[in-house]
C-alpha cells in the first residue's frame, strides 16, 4: 500500500469515529430536528467520501461488501444536491453502515502489516488495540514514529496468523 493512502484511511476511521461520537447520546428525533448536528454528520461523511476516492481500486475490492460507489457519490450529494438530504436517511446510514466501514478500513491497514496510528491522531478508544510487545516499545523510543503520528499497538480484530 502507498503511504500516502494512509492519511486517507485514518481520515475515514477519524470521521467514522467522530460522527459515532457526535450522535451517541441522541435520537433519531434530536438527531433531525438539531441544524447543527445534522451539518456537523454530514460534513463528516463528506470527509469520507472524499478519503474513499483515494483507495485504490484494488485494495477496495478486498471488501466487495462496502458499497464504495455509493460512499464516493454521496459526497457529490451532499454538496450538489443538499436540498434533497432526508435526514432520516443521514441517520439510517450512520448507525448501520459506519461501524462495518471503520472495520474494513481497518483491516485494510492491517492487511499490509502496518501498525494503526495512536489514539491521538485516530482517536481510536484504547480498547480497540492490544498492547505493543516490548520490542516494539523499543522500537517506539527510538525510530518508531514518523509524520502520521505514534504506533501504539494492533488492531484486536488483526489476524495474527498474516
Amino acid at each position: 500500500m502507498s503511504r500516502t493512502i494512509i492519511p486517507r484511511l485514518l481520515d475515514i476511521i477519524d470521521a467514522c469515529n467522530g460522527i459515532e461520537r457526535t450522535v451517541s447520546t441522541v435520537t433519531s428525533d434530536q438527531f433531525k430536528d438539531d441544524w447543527t448536528l445534522g451539518r456537523a454528520v454530514e460534513r463528516g461523511i463528506e470527509i469520507i467520501s472524499e478519503a474513499s476516492r483515494h483507495i485504490p481500486d484494488e485494495l477496495k475490492a478486498l471488501h466487495p461488501d462496502v458499497p464504495w460507489k455509493q460512499i464516493a457519490g454521496i459526497g457529490n450529494i451532499l454538496r450538489h444536491d443538499y436540498q434533497s438530504i432526508n435526514g432520516q436517511i443521514i441517520w439510517d446510514t450512520v448507525q448501520r453502515d459506519l461501524g462495518p466501514l471503520r472495520a474494513a478500513v481497518m483491516d485494510l491497514i492491517a492487511r499490509q502489516g502496518l501498525r494503526v496510528p495512536g489514539i491521538w491522531r485516530t482517536r481510536l478508544p484504547p480498547e480497540a488495540f492490544e498492547p505493543l510487545d516490548p520490542e516494539d516499545q523499543a522500537i517506539l523510543e527510538g525510530e518508531g514514529t514518523d509524520e502520521i503520528g505514534i504506533w501504539i499497538g494492533l488492531p484486536k480484530d488483526r489476524d495474527k496468523s498474516e
